[in-house]
């Protein structure tokens, strides 16, 4: 399953243990995040709210740091209705792109050819 490989193990900031009702963050909008897998390392969203969208809620970054972890999904959510994808951290944390940034954007997302 997909977001199994994915999914948190749970010890963002924490570096595998058990999650933690208050995990560390670390400075902005950045957190150390460790995969089921054993991929660990560092994410920084700030990108992510800057583009705005429905993380433009996250601008402050009090509001940021508001997160928990939703253990259904193994991913960091903000309330019941804002979550990231777990893969989206995983690909930002390993350094290499998503498959979908490796196709070619269809031309109604405003891509050219």
């Amino acid at each position: 399953m997909l977001s199994a490989l994915f999914a948190l193990s749970f010890a963002v900031g924490r570096g595998g243990q058990s999650p933690s009702p208050d995990p560390q963050r670390l400075d902005g909008y950045r957190l150390a995040v460790t995969f089921a897998d054993g991929t660990s390392g560092v994410v920084d969203l700030a990108r992510h709210i800057r583009a705005g969208g429905v993380f433009a809620r996250l601008s402050d970054v009090n509001a940021f740091r508001q997160f928990t972890i939703n253990p259904d999904f193994g991913t960091i959510c903000w309330g019941d209705d804002l979550d990231i994808a777990p893969e989206t951290l995983y690909y930002e944390v390993a350094g290499v792109p998503s498959p979908a940034m490796l196709h070619e954007a269809p031309p109604e997302y405003g891509r050219n050819g």
